[in-house]
């Protein structure tokens, strides 16, 4: 499974959305729409390859979430994306589009962004968090993780902690000798289920009197699906 033409290509039907969600955009779903599922699959089927020449490592994603979100008026809002518009202020620029694949580096962790523009020239924000992953080392060995809970040292191959990601793609390699990060597809993934996103709360529609993108946050948990797992790790 290609996952960079399954991201150049990514497009949601009206169908796809609307019929869910009625004409409330946060409305929850009652299943994640198909195309979130086929790139989840394509990311938790393939990983990173971190070459540093004489050393290497492989970052395999176990756990995505999707975060998708529309510019447009009336469209899906997802208002915990980083990388929207916020203000319609005098002057104020909005952020440009991410090309196909940008590592997306924020306070969560890290996103495989495939944002674009509609045919009516309207942004729509789209990217997959790693939320959780595992490492090969250059011996081909998985990498034990060691955490500690409640005082107690707790091991495992999955590391669960999303932005400590950031030092298996970035920080194992000295600038100097040079390294790259690239992507290697792999063979698809069956065994895959969906949840609620990690530590994500629903928002409601802004106050009449309110500027559009004043959206307000509440304590109740965001009920959208768009958390996919593989189970065979």
């Amino acid at each position: 499974m290609e996952l960079k033409e399954l991201l150049k290509n990514f497009t949601l039907k009206d169908s796809d959305v609307r019929d869910c969600i009625g004409n409330n955009p946060f409305t929850a779903l009652q299943e994640p729409p198909q195309k979130f599922q086929e790139v989840a699959k394509a990311i938790l089927s393939g990983h990173f390859i971190v070459d540093g020449g004489d050393a290497r490592v492989e970052v395999h994603p176990v756990c995505v979430e999707i975060y998708y979100h529309e510019e447009q008026a009336n469209g899906v809002k997802d208002p915990i994306v980083y990388h929207r518009n916020r203000k319609k202020k005098s002057g104020e620029e909005n952020p440009s589009v991410f090309d196909i694949g940008v590592l997306h580096t924020h306070v969560s962790g890290i996103d495989i962004t495939f944002e674009h523009k509609t045919a009516n020239n309207e942004i729509v924000r789209a990217s997959a968090l790693i939320r959780e992953f595992m490492v090969k080392g250059k011996n081909g060995e998985w990498v034990e993780i060691t955490k500690i809970k409640n005082g107690k040292k707790i091991k495992s191959n999955i590391e669960n902690r999303s932005t400590y990601i950031y030092e298996y793609l970035f920080g194992k390699f000295s600038i100097f000798g040079g390294f790259t990060v690239r992507w290697e597809d792999g063979e698809e993934v069956k065994n895959v289920t969906c949840a609620k996103r990690k530590n994500v709360f629903e928002y409601e529609l802004p106050h009449k009197d309110k500027d559009e993108y004043d959206y307000h946050k509440t304590t109740r948990s965001c009920l959208r699906r768009w958390q996919f797992r593989r189970n065979d790790k």
